[in-house]
């Protein structure tokens, strides 16, 4: 993850016009505490507006998680 996060900072991943629009909170999480939503994930903002910090985590919490089940071989229908 920090490769990732630090060739996305030295644009290697995206350009250096896109990378700001990228990093830029989108929708309000939380507005009590400060948490935003943006296209890289979740960022905490402090009273004026600025990003503290980038909050990633392992999974997307917006995306429904399915689960396949594999049938054992003998299986009588």
């Amino acid at each position: 993850m920090v490769l990732c996060w630090q060739a996305l900072t030295h644009y290697q991943i995206l350009s250096k016009v896109m990378t700001p629009l990228f990093l830029i909170p989108r929708e309000v999480v939380s507005a009590k505490q400060n948490i935003y939503y943006g296209y890289c994930g979740y960022m905490e903002l402090d009273d004026q507006k600025e990003i503290v910090k980038y909050i990633q985590m392992g999974y997307d919490p917006g995306v429904f998680s399915v689960l396949s089940i594999i049938p054992p071989q003998k299986l009588l229908l």
